[in-house]
């Protein structure tokens, strides 16, 4: 047994050290392979794939094609940053996260057994070192920018995916095209403008950028819309852009009304406190802390009056006897 398992080794050895090849001369190949017994007592190989890169290399991929020989490959173990894929039979593909290699680089442990004790073995392997590229892509939860270097979430959405008009929230924005611009210039671009200048730049009555003597017609000293809705924007009275509610409260009319956001309009349409609102439009308001509604004030008119009447028609028909 000890002798067919040096045996073995021998040939195992010999075919890993001697068959590799390495087109860049900065990447130096520091294999190597040790013996061991796995959990069950089995002799078998466990070799290391190591490489020492002089420099920096921008390979991130390694074609690992195998030759085995009464030997079987146990298992892959990848270490941290690559990952392989089995293309075919005794075919592997690695490829690493990282975009370029450097310093001592360790890639996989493969675990190799003989089948037939009484037989030779051997191992025969080549690797091909390429390059993908990964521009503008996601790898393994990794994202790479348009040079292929690993970058953020949201750099990735900036300069890969580029949507138009975006405000990304970090003081950076994005114009009609997708370009990362100024705050300003993404105004200019991306937001409406009704008769508005803008870093110099004239926008007439219709949100478009216009000439200054087409923006002083359209435009003028005073506001083209006062108090009207166009194309679903409001303008209020002084014809600046408000919100529908602001536009209600300052451009229709209101009597003895209350606006969503508690805003109280008398009996003559001009806006006043609760109580004042009460006393215009004769309807109480709602009791905070009971819920309880107010009695309107014609009823107490109505209930007073004819207590009055009462009190006059018995005094009217109620005789005195003195004794």
């Amino acid at each position: 047994m000890r002798k067919m398992v040096k045996i073995f080794l021998m040939f195992l050895i010999f075919s890993f050290f001697s068959i590799f090849q390495v087109k860049a001369a900065s990447l130096t190949n520091n294999s190597y392979c040790e013996e061991a017994l796995d959990v069950d007592g089995e002799p078998v190989q466990i070799c290391h794939f190591v490489f020492d890169v002089d420099g920096t290399v921008t390979y991130n991929q390694n074609s690992l094609s195998l030759t085995l020989t009464n030997v079987v490959i146990k298992s892959i173990q990848v270490e941290n940053g690559w990952y392989y894929t089995k293309v075919h039979d005794n075919l592997y593909t690695f490829e690493t996260s990282n975009p370029t290699l450097s310093g001592h680089v360790e890639m996989a442990t493969i675990v190799f057994q003989k089948i037939n004790e009484a037989e030779e073995c051997s191992i025969h392997y080549s690797c091909d070192w390429s390059k993908i590229d990964r521009s503008c892509s996601i790898f393994e939860g990794n994202y790479y920018g348009p040079n292929g270097d690993i970058i953020t979430e949201l750099e990735y959405e900036k300069q890969c995916l580029k949507p138009v008009c975006k405000d990304y929230g970090d003081g950076t924005y994005s114009d009609k095209n997708g370009n990362l611009v100024s705050k300003i210039e993404y105004e200019k671009q991306c937001l409406p403008h009704y008769c508005e200048i803008i870093d110099g730049i004239y926008y007439g009555k219709d949100g478009s950028i216009v000439s200054e003597d087409i923006y002083n017609e359209q435009c003028g000293s005073k506001p083209s819309y006062i108090c009207e809705i166009k194309d679903g924007v409001y303008y209020d009275q002084e014809g600046n852009v408000t919100s529908q509610l602001e536009y209600e409260k300052q451009c229709l009319s209101h009597s003895c009304e209350i606006l969503s956001d508690g805003t109280y309009f008398d009996a003559n349409g001009n806006i006043v406190s609760a109580e004042e609102y009460e006393i215009s439009c004769g309807i109480g308001i709602d009791n905070p802390q009971t819920g309880s509604s107010g009695i309107p004030m014609f009823l107490f008119l109505i209930a007073g009056s004819f207590i009055i009447f009462i009190f006059v028609y018995n005094k009217k028909n109620t005789k005195i006897y003195r004794l």
